[in-house]
This record gives structure tokens, C-alpha cells and sequence, in this order.
């Protein structure tokens, strides 16, 4: 009898010693912020290699049109601490921190991206007017005078300068729907790529009317088309957009160009 209530009595204090400490256990572990049916380690290299790659293609974006170096560094510096947990072994932590970096991530390229929309969206606007006014100035001049383009000249410039236009307007429709679905970086590619197309029609405009007024059989028709050569040379207000389609960043000495 007595032999049978030391056991209880041992299991007894063996139930009441081991509850709190597994108790206490399981309180140090943190909790998940992330989907509870990830496994930490993976989902920490997953984003441990996407987050990396999302920042650098964001990277000039931030500072050119997002907020700058001290919003970059904030990313890096969360993006670093993720990864020290990793390395100490606190996946847990580790993978929470790595979920926070990669919305942080997502809500800067959705920003990012709207600018970029918006931006591009007034390119092609204004870029549709300019042609609608520059056949109205050429029509209503070449009837003044009585001197026409020549014809090759003249179809040359439109068929390019609608080609511009219209390839411009191909990959911003393909940025805007990008941006609809929620992949704000693709979204800003297809935005540069739109601008950089674009940007081709003040080339064409220049080179065309500076071959006309080299070409002009008197003053008049001449400076006429100079004046047109003044008017759309690539705007200075672009030049920034003009460096950013190359993915670098535009500083100070650029403007000195």
C-alpha cells in the first residue's frame, strides 16, 4: 500500500514539474505572422532570394521617383535583419521578419507603379496632341504658302510617327494590366518601355522638320520649320524619365549634360 502511493505520488509531481516548464516552452515560442501552413525555414529562402531580387530592380526606382535613399535602406536594413535570424537559427523570427520586408516591398512598387501610370499615361496624351496640332500647323501652312511636303516626305513621318505612337501605347496597355493584377515591378518594366518608345517621336518631329527647313525654297518656309525644330525637341522636363528608362539613376551632374 505504501509502496503503491509513493508511485502516485511520484507521477504526481513528475506531471506537476514538467507542466510548466513545457508550458513555459511553448510560450517562447513566437508566433507565426505568416501562413501557418508554411514551414519557416522554406519560406525564409524563398523570400530570402525574392525579396533580395525585388529590391534591386526597385533600386533606382526608389531614388529616382520613390523616396529615395532612406526609403531603399529601410528595406535593406529589414531585409538584413531577416536574414541574421535565419543564421542564428530563429527561423521562426526570421521568416516573420522576411514576410514584413516582402510587403513593405509590395506596398513602395504599387506606389512606384501608379507614378510610373501616371506619368506615362500624360506622355502619350500630350504626344497624341502634338501630332494632332502639327498637322494642323503644317496643313494650314502648306496651304498659306502654296508649298507642299514632299510626298514621300510627308508619308514617311506619319506611318513613323503613328508606329511610335501606337507601339507606346502597346506596352502601356500591357503595364496597365500588370498593374491591375498586382505585379507592380513587371508593371513598372513595361512603363519604361513605353516612355522609351515614346520618346522617339521628338526625334523623329526634329530630324523631319530640320530636313524641311534645310530644304525650304525661301525664308519663310524656313524658319517655319525651324520654329517646329524649337518646338519638339526633347522636353527638358523629361530628362530624368529619359535616364531612368536605362535603369540608372539620375543625379546631379547629369543635369550639367
Amino acid at each position: 500500500m505504501v509502496k503503491g502511493f509513493r508511485v502516485i505520488l511520484f507521477v504526481l509531481l513528475a506531471v506537476v514539474i514538467t507542466v510548466p516548464v513545457y508550458a513555459q516552452g511553448r510560450a517562447n515560442i513566437p508566433e507565426k505572422e505568416f501562413n501557418k501552413l508554411y514551414k519557416p525555414i522554406s519560406l525564409a529562402l524563398r523570400l530570402s532570394y525574392e525579396n533580395y531580387k525585388n529590391i534591386k530592380l526597385l533600386h533606382t526606382a526608389i531614388i529616382n521617383f520613390g523616396g529615395g535613399e532612406a526609403e531603399l535602406d529601410k528595406l535593406i536594413d529589414d531585409y538584413a535583419e531577416a536574414s541574421a535570424l535565419f543564421f542564428s537559427k530563429s527561423y521562426i523570427e526570421s521568416s516573420n521578419r522576411f514576410t514584413k520586408n516582402e510587403k513593405e516591398i509590395q506596398v513602395i512598387a504599387t506606389k512606384l507603379a501608379k507614378k510610373y501610370k501616371g506619368d506615362t499615361e500624360n506622355l502619350h496624351k500630350n504626344l497624341l496632341k502634338m501630332k494632332i496640332k502639327t498637322n494642323l500647323r503644317v496643313s494650314m501652312r502648306e496651304r498659306s504658302s502654296g508649298n507642299a511636303w514632299h510626298r514621300s516626305v510627308k508619308e514617311t513621318y506619319w506611318a513613323t510617327m503613328d508606329s511610335i505612337i501606337q507601339g507606346g501605347a502597346h506596352s502601356l496597355r500591357m503595364a496597365n494590366d500588370l498593374e491591375v493584377r498586382a505585379r507592380p515591378i513587371d508593371a513598372i518594366y513595361y512603363y519604361r518601355r513605353s516612355k522609351e518608345t515614346l520618346f522617339k517621336a521628338f526625334k523623329l518631329s526634329t530630324d523631319h522638320f530640320g530636313f524641311l527647313s534645310k530644304g525650304a525654297q525661301n525664308k519663310d518656309d524656313k524658319d517655319f520649320y525651324q520654329k517646329l525644330v524649337e518646338k519638339y525637341r526633347f522636353p527638358e522636363n523629361y530628362k530624368k524619365d529619359d535616364i531612368d528608362n536605362q535603369n540608372r539613376i539620375y543625379e546631379i551632374k547629369e543635369k550639367k549634360k
